[in-house]
């Protein structure tokens, strides 16, 4: 990703004052890439280059891509009302286009938004929505990842069961799909469930299945959480020293990417 990051910014410096489509997709891609690496400052600058660009040379769907990035780097700052007015101008685009698969990831944005924010009731219905709308379209990648969101919003209601369902099933897909990433989230996910139940060692096992998929694939916010995920079991167990150092280091990388 970061050799992707390296080659697409020169690609864009190249294209300054260029009106071609290349030229807006470089600048969208370009936050996604910095999204990917958790580089948010950089992410958002990315797309809001990208929409003001959109605005002028491109179409509604074009815009609506640049503004659901600044949608979700607001989410990811805790500007969740900010996330919320993206998102939602987003639906808004894709509803009249009538585009089922882009609308289940505005449906999906606004139910993750809402879960961070705190509020299950209105999370727990847009992610019903996306649930549907992904069936529909038939889309069981994005059907998976909209189950881990889901997972993860009643694990926070503290609704385990319903956590661990969700989660499970969308572990199948993955696995189904052979998707590297999905299984990483999955792997983490039920992990915290497991570390919930005191269930340390299912925890580790699952943490050490993450760690492989890590290195290889590498998600800059997964390895923060599962920094923080070991850190916890640690702390249970009275150590500490370590829980305070996996503590340390993934708020230091939280705080470097913010």
């Amino acid at each position: 990703v970061a050799e992707a990051r390296r080659w697409l910014e020169q690609a864009v410096s190249m294209s300054i004052g260029m009106t071609s489509r290349p030229r807006g997709r470089g600048l969208t891609n370009l936050g996604n890439l910095a999204l990917t690496l958790f580089d948010l400052h950089a992410a958002e600058r990315h797309f809001r280059a990208a929409l003001d660009f959109w605005v002028i040379y491109g179409t509604p769907d074009d815009s609506a891509v640049a503004e659901l990035g600044l949608g979700v780097v607001a989410r990811l700052q805790g500007r969740y009302a900010d996330s919320l007015e993206h998102v939602e101008n987003v639906l808004v685009v894709w509803t009249a286009a009538d585009d089922i698969s882009s609308m289940a990831i505005a449906e999906h944005g606004l139910a993750t938004a809402l879960s961070e924010s705190g509020n299950g009731a209105g999370s727990r219905a847009h992610y019903e929505r996306a649930l549907d709308l992904r069936k529909r379209a038939g889309d069981t990648s994005g059907l998976a990842y909209t189950l881990i969101s889901s997972g993860t919003a009643e694990r926070w209601a503290g609704d385990r069961a319903a956590a661990l369902a969700a989660v499970s099933e969308a572990m199948a897909h993955f696995q189904e799909l052979q998707s590297n990433d999905g299984l990483l989230l999955a792997y983490l996910q039920l992990a915290r469930l497991a570390v919930d139940s005191g269930h340390d060692a299912e925890a580790l096992n699952l943490l050490r299945q993450s760690f492989v998929l890590l290195q290889t694939h590498m998600r800059a916010k997964a390895a923060i959480e599962a920094l923080e995920t070991l850190a916890a079991i640690h702390a249970r167990r009275k150590l500490a020293l370590p829980a305070a150092a996996l503590l340390s280091a993934a708020a230091a990388h939280r705080q470097t990417r913010s």
